[in-house]
């Protein structure tokens, strides 16, 4: 069963974004996402609804997105996508992603785009699971929308709770090979 939160996927959270020197992550400063003083639990709420506007826009665009992560760094947000075959490998991709910035990384959100069941069915939504270090489990939150020959519909400014979600903080051990690094 889920639940609404109380997220406001109304407020305001556009930032430039630049490419992260040598990576193929996008990096900004969370100071161009946030203004004034915030607790994490409040900066970490503020990513989740910047990452739910890029999803949207990049579903209303093209009507597909790779999913991506935005791993929170201190006062910096670094954004990369994860393409893949299908969904094993773009979570795979993610996870990889978060184990490679766990010493640096404060909180992540991964977004793609999935479905969810409600007590009325099946629906087409936006997913992003997030998690702090520490936590011993994530959460999760979807919007909903509805795709027509008009295009993409969100069904409203809704955000759902999914409720708790897996964390990729503390996945198992790579191998070099599988971060595709020299030893």
């Amino acid at each position: 069963m889920t639940d609404e939160t109380s997220i406001d996927p109304t407020a305001p959270t556009s930032a430039s974004k630049q490419d992260a020197p040598g990576d193929a992550a996008q990096k900004i400063g969370i100071g161009e996402l946030i203004e004034g003083e915030m607790s994490s639990e409040d900066a970490l709420e503020k990513v989740v609804l910047y990452a739910f506007d890029e999803a949207r826009e990049k579903l209303a665009q093209g009507g597909i997105f790779e999913p991506f992560t935005v791993i929170i760094s201190g006062e910096n947000l670094y954004i990369e996508s994860h393409p893949g075959e299908d969904a094993v490998e773009c979570f795979n991709s993610a996870r990889k992603t978060v184990f490679q910035m766990e010493n640096q990384a404060d909180a992540y959100v991964f977004c793609y785009d999935g479905y969810v069941d409600l007590e009325d069915g099946t629906h087409d939504a936006l997913v992003a699971e997030t998690a702090s270090k520490g936590d011993d489990a994530g959460e999760a939150y979807a919007q909903l929308y509805t795709e027509d020959d008009d295009g993409i519909t969100f069904e409203d400014e809704t955000l759902y709770s999914l409720g708790e979600a897996p964390t990729l903080f503390g996945a198992e051990e790579f191998t070099p090979e599988q971060l595709e690094v020299e030893e």
